[in-house]
């Protein structure tokens, strides 16, 4: 029997100009054959990660395949071009996206081009055709892959063909003769036909980067994708997402016309050669719920580095046949819950777990990217009959590997045997030819708000609580700047009052929403007093981490839906409201700078401060003093918001983001205290102990200034950190003379987590500084000099000469980085290269200029014929000098400069 599936990429709703890709409808069925084969059509979503999936003739789950023994797969163009395409502009496009896909390292891929043909529907016919002229309007959609594939087995005899001895024959649709192919036995799920239709009607294609067009080659790479079997990824740059930006490509990756790692691992492991195990790694693991196997969870290898995906599987479902051609043997030898990571490029790993089913958070990856073994998948639920009865509860959403992995997460009732903090992750290391097992992951179990607390576990105590912004708390909007182009941004205020009593963790936010421009999302949390709303204090996290959500920094193109899951890790010890900030600009106008939120760049703001009349600037800068009672009018669409004011100006009412703010109680970690809670600029050898829970031995402590980031440099070194016990770190800190001054945050990573906890506990005062340099007294050099406050350090890098245009050589260098004061200057000492060692004793050659005051300096005489002069250079200012610039291994280490 035979199957036929379709891939119909028709958009979600999009603005005008905008069509997505791949966003197929997941009960769809191909009704586009003109075979009577309705009887064997199965819901065939193209959604997934890793392989497209079909049904058999048994209702088991198999994978689509092309058979290796039919190779090449012969492709062909509808002979008629349509509305203004010709053979001369499609055909060079379409070879090259074939041949992305057949360049690809260690795989078995090959295609043929077999010649234009009159066929303009797609059909099982043995014509693997690409249609540019279907007779009518096919639908709202880009493009559409159209494959048939066996759902029971075929034998191929010879002479099916008509021609006895050749070794060939068909194999069929029907009683059709669709792809003629070597005598053999044939696996259910494998391909014999497929087509692509582009929806030229409504969309415009080129291949010239258009712009407001769609690019030929990147949909095709899209679409041979499908041919080949392989189901979308969540993975935005991969050319298997589920949806193209018009020319020119918003997401600034290229996605649309290049092939990603997660597609090569996925064709990879389909169609490996002798070299794809030799030359890739592999990882393979169980993932398991309440002791049994789970189904459908998305397992991604993320590079250690900088967490960007790299590729991805689904688990194996308990409905895939043990007899699947391309994953029966791994189902049989380890059942439900095995998940097998090929083709991963030599490197450093995490590997990350997420499960999608019956998610109650405002994520689109259910409607655009899942396949059979994940709409089998009863994660969320407990599902009856794979996990002896609901349990009642959400388990936990993701989880990294680590090797302090529970064997098993719990059952809701009783805990698992490891406290387990799922942002801890063991890094593996993957060399060619590898193959790592038992990476294997217990789902922790995490009980929502309410249930009894023998039902929380995996830690123990933890509880949940979900939030989801109000609209009356959501500010935004966009500005128009002078070149038309929107900056889109949001604020969300979460009050005290709808949040858990203190203290509690912030764990992540999580988003989706279309972009409206080609910029990364950026944004953070900051934290405010709610006795008074107007104090809002500095980002105690500013562009958070993202885990699998569209590429790096969360980029997504025009009108592309993108997921987000930030995490924070954030202990909150005070009641304060949470302010969450998502802004995606399409040029500069909107800035966040140290405590601020500024919408500027558009027009000034006439406003007032006690009825005195100021203004606040584009720039975010202004002329107001006095109390912070800003009254404001006037502007553009402006939202100004800082550290004495939360006002909106015109907001033009786009509201398209729901935010969902995720916090526990109880978790894994937490940090609640510190003691000292104040510094003081120039302190040395000051214990500070932290406290709180979860802390393990080896955890690392950094002190930082709240600002962008949330990591500017404090100048809080710390000398060392003590482990006293899983409540208690005692840390030894030295303070900079120049510390920045002001709020304080803690911040503890224990060993392999990846994302750090952080808490605001601390303050750093300012000492006395009499002269206003930045620098206390107590550690100024010249404490009544405001030009002048430490020694210089030494020039930066390499001196460069050069022949100087008048005769003999130029010097040039680069000033310190810590001059020591606002006017360095520096001294230049010369020497007999022939005396140049450390026997000669006394000083090396001679001053040869003293106070230079700028960064160049010409000696305009040159060595006599034989000899070698050797410079030598320092900084000195009215603190003293630095030592002198020497390079490493050279005699003149060991040589005293004359003095200058």
């Amino acid at each position: 029997m035979v199957a036929t599936r379709g891939s119909r990429h028709q958009p979600a709703s999009p603005p005008p100009g905008r069509r997505a890709r791949a966003a197929m409808n997941p009960y769809g069925h191909c009704l586009t054959l003109a075979l009577a084969m309705a009887a064997f059509l199965m819901p065939t979503p193209v959604q997934g990660g890793g392989n497209i999936e079909w049904l058999n003739d048994t209702g088991d789950i198999i994978n689509v395949f092309w058979d290796s023994r039919t190779f090449p797969i012969r492709y062909k163009l509808n002979e008629n071009a349509a509305l203004g395409l010709t053979l001369i502009v499609v055909k060079p496009e379409i070879d090259a996206a074939f041949a992305q896909w057949e360049d690809l390292p260690d795989d078995m891929l090959d295609f043929a081009w077999g010649e234009t043909t009159a066929v303009n529907t797609a059909a099982a016919d043995g014509v693997n055709v690409l249609i540019f002229n279907p007779p009518i309007d096919p639908g709202d959609f880009v493009s559409a892959a159209t494959c048939t594939a066996l759902t029971s087995e075929q034998i191929v005899t010879d002479a099916s063909d008509g021609t006895p001895g050749n070794g060939l024959g068909f194999l069929r649709a029907g009683a059709v003769n669709v792809l003629l192919a070597p005598v053999g036995t044939y696996a259910p799920g494998t391909n014999i036909d497929c087509d692509i239709t582009y929806e030229v009607f409504g969309t415009t294609f080129t291949a010239d980067g258009t712009s407001g067009t769609q690019d030929i080659r990147g949909i095709s790479v899209h679409e041979i994708g499908h041919w080949l079997s392989l189901s979308h990824t969540l993975f935005h740059e991969a050319s298997l997402y589920p949806f193209f930006d018009v020319n020119p490509p918003g997401d600034g990756t290229d996605s649309t016309g290049t092939v990603h790692s997660d597609d090569i691992s996925a064709a990879g492991h389909i169609y490996k050669d002798a070299g794809y195990d030799a030359n890739t790694g592999t990882i393979t693991g169980v993932i398991s719920l309440n002791g049994l196997g789970a189904g459908g969870v998305h397992v991604s290898a993320l590079r250690a580095d900088n967490l960007d995906a790299v590729a991805a599987r689904f688990s194996m479902s308990r409905f895939l046949d043990p007899l699947d051609a391309v994953d029966g043997a791994d189902f049989l030898a380890q059942g439900t819950g095995f998940y097998r990571l090929d083709g991963l490029p030599p490197g450093d790993y995490y590997i990350y777990a997420e499960w999608l089913d019956g998610t109650d958070e405002p994520f689109n990856r259910l409607d655009w990217n899942h396949n059979l073994t994940t709409l089998q998948s009863r994660v969320a639920d407990g599902d009856t009959a794979d996990y002896a009865g609901s349990l009642g509860f959400l388990p936990q959403r993701f989880e990294f590997y680590n090797t302090l992995e529970s064997a098993a997460g719990g059952d809701g009732t009783t805990a698992g045997s490891a406290v387990d903090n799922p942002d801890e992750a063991t890094m593996i290391s993957i060399a060619p030819g590898d193959v790592i097992t038992g990476v294997d992951i217990a789902i922790n179990l995490d009980p929502d708000t309410g249930k009894a607390v023998s039902q929380r576990e995996n830690p123990t105590g933890i509880s949940r609580h979900d939030v989801v912004n109000p609209a009356t708390n959501l500010v935004s909007g966009v500005s128009q700047p002078a070149d038309g182009t929107d900056d889109n941004f949001w604020l969300m205020r979460f009050p005290a009052s709808e949040l858990p009593a203190p203290p509690y963790n912030v764990i992540e936010g999580i988003w989706t929403k279309s972009g409206r421009s080609d910029q990364p999302y950026t944004g953070g949390l900051m934290l405010a007093d709610p006795a008074n709303a107007n104090i809002i204090e500095p980002f105690i996290v500013f562009d958070p981490p993202r885990l699998v959500a569209g590429s790096a920094n969360g980029r997504t193109g025009l009108a592309e839906q993108v997921d987000v899951r930030e995490r924070f890790n954030v202990t909150v010890n005070q009641a304060r409201d949470l302010l969450f900030v998502v802004k995606q600009p399409e040029s500069s106008a909107i800035q966040i700078v140290d405590g601020y939120f500024i919408v500027g760049n558009i027009s000034p703001l006439a406003c007032s401060r006690n009825g005195v009349p100021c203004t606040i600037n584009p720039d975010g800068s202004d002329d107001c003093s006095g109390p912070p009672s800003n009254v404001c009018i006037g502007g553009s669409g402006n939202t100004f918001s800082t550290l004495d004011n939360f006002q909106t100006f015109e907001p033009s009412g786009v509201m398209d983001i729901v935010y969902r703010v995720r916090t526990e109680s109880a978790p894994a970690v937490l940090i609640t205290g510190a003691s000292p809670a104040t510094l003081n600029q120039d302190d040395s050898s000051v214990l500070v102990t932290i406290s709180g829970a979860g802390f393990r031995n080896g955890a690392q402590v950094d002190f930082l200034s709240p600002g962008i980031g949330g990591t500017k440099p404090s100048g809080v070194t710390v000398i060392s950190t003590g482990f006293v016990s899983s409540s208690t770190l005692e840390v030894t800190v030295d303070v900079a003379a120049n510390a920045t001054p002001g709020l304080l945050d803690v911040q503890v990573r224990n060993p392999e987590v990846v994302i750090p906890n952080r808490a605001r506990l601390m303050t750093l005062n300012a000492g006395a500084d009499g002269d206003g340099d930045g620098y206390t007294d107590s550690g100024d050099c010249a404490a009544a000099d405001p030009d002048l406050w430490a020694l210089p350090g030494s020039i930066e890098n390499t001196v460069v000469a050069t022949v100087a245009a008048g005769g003999g050589v130029r010097f040039d260098w680069e000033a310190p980085a810590d001059p020591g004061g606002t006017n360095p200057a520096y001294n230049v000492v010369r020497g007999d290269g022939a005396t140049l060692n450390s026997s000669t004793g006394g000083d090396f050659g001679s001053c040869l200029f003293a106070g230079v005051a700028s960064t160049t300096a010409t000696d305009s005489s040159l060595p006599a014929p034989g000899q070698i002069q050797v410079y030598m250079f320092n900084t000195t200012n009215g603190c003293g000098s630095s030592t002198y610039v020497v390079p490493a291994g050279d005699p003149l280490r060991d040589s005293n400069p004359g003095n200058c």
